[in-house]
């Protein structure tokens, strides 16, 4: 099974699910999981910055188990 990763999310994507864009300059491929992503993602957000993505809970240590 090949699984790909949301261009903006970071999440997993299954085969079947989600959205491909291609530019048409470069023929590079993104692909989107949700609708949500998808909006952000072509209204140029910065996943940094939008606190639903994996991206941002990374950078701000958000669900991680802290060691005793």
């Amino acid at each position: 099974m090949n699984v790909e990763v949301c261009s903006f999310r970071g999440y997993k994507i299954y085969p079947r699910h989600g959205r491909h864009y291609a530019r048409t300059n470069d023929g590079k491929v993104f692909q989107c999981l949700k609708a949500k992503c998808e909006l952000a993602f072509l209204s140029k957000r910065n996943p940094w910055q939008v606190n639903w993505t994996l991206l941002y809970r990374r950078k701000h240590k958000k669900g991680q188990l802290e060691e005793i």
